[in-house]
């Protein structure tokens, strides 16, 4: 009659070690983890603006700039080898979170403060390679407000890059004036550019060649000219000067297009062209001529 309880002792005593094993592997797991994480800040999904309970890597991250140039030179790392990674997006909003946390504390520790200008830089680089372009323009305020441009002179082309938005995506020329003389007044060169850029998109009075030619003067500043090629509106412009040339000229020699129309600018230009319009080959002059009287039928 005993024996039944000696077979359960020993069952139970069993399942309380197989117990003890599971939870010493989770607590090993856990811990494992959690150096992992905090190894690792990218690969926690955490983010300051979601917490709710304490997180020690975030916490490290607020106090630590060496955990904060770690997890930069991961995220920069990544852009280099997989510039759409989902993760660099989620790194460079879960840096800028605590930059703006801990920006009153940090600002007039040297390194902490270039951190973060570099941090801002490659944010505006990525949103606007993906276009997007309320994040661009959210960091690229964040710049113009704390990165003076006598210690940061490319501070002065991200201003114009906003000035530029405002002006021909949010058609408000008044915003953009006022950031022209309030920011870049004594910037001479870049003043008269922005300048033109505004008045020649706000009166739509000069020939389309005029705004690429405009385009061409923007070499020298290379931050706003990428900015500039990026935006949705260029492609826009470009199928509205199209329609105009279509309409000034039976033909035209392609490359004439492309040079003096476009100032070799134009976005797939030729196979937006020849989407439209026919396109001959000169056999005798080795020229490709569109044919503008000659518009394809859609199939």
């Amino acid at each position: 009659m005993h024996q039944p309880m000696v077979v359960n002792r020993t069952i139970m005593d069993r399942i309380s070690n197989d117990e003890d094993r599971r939870a010493r592997r989770c607590a090993k797991f856990s811990t494992a983890s959690r150096d992992a994480i905090l190894n690792d800040p990218l690969a926690d999904r955490g983010l300051l603006s979601r917490m709710t309970k304490s997180n020690e890597m975030i916490e490290r991250l607020q106090r630590d700039n060496f955990a904060r140039e770690t997890l930069f030179n991961d995220i920069l790392q990544l852009y280099n080898s997989d510039p759409d990674a989902e993760l660099i997006s989620h790194g460079l909003r879960k840096l800028r979170e605590i930059i703006i946390s801990t920006f009153d504390k940090t600002k007039n520790d040297d390194a902490s403060y270039r951190l973060a200008w570099r941090v801002y830089k490659l944010s505006v680089e990525y949103y606007t390679t993906n276009k997007q372009w309320q994040k661009a323009i959210s960091c690229l305020e964040f710049i113009t407000d704390n990165f003076p441009a006598d210690t940061f002179p490319e501070t002065a082309e991200y201003t114009a890059c906003i000035l530029v938005y405002k002006s021909y995506i949010e058609n408000d020329s008044p915003t953009a004036l006022n950031l022209l003389t309030t920011h870049l007044y004594d910037n001479e060169k870049l003043f008269s550019v922005c300048l033109r850029l505004v008045v020649i998109w706000a009166t739509q009075c000069d020939p389309p060649n005029n705004w690429y030619k405009l385009l061409q003067d923007v070499d020298e500043t290379p931050i706003l000219k990428t900015f500039l090629t990026r935006l949705p509106i260029l492609k826009l412009h470009q199928t509205e000067t199209l329609k105009l040339i279509s309409k000034s000229y039976h033909q035209l020699p392609l490359q004439f297009m492309e040079t003096y129309w476009f100032c070799g600018l134009g976005r797939q230009l030729r196979e937006e062209v020849c989407q439209h319009w026919t396109v001959s080959t000169d056999g005798i002059r080795n020229t490709q001529l569109i044919l503008f009287k000659k518009l394809k039928r859609a199939h």
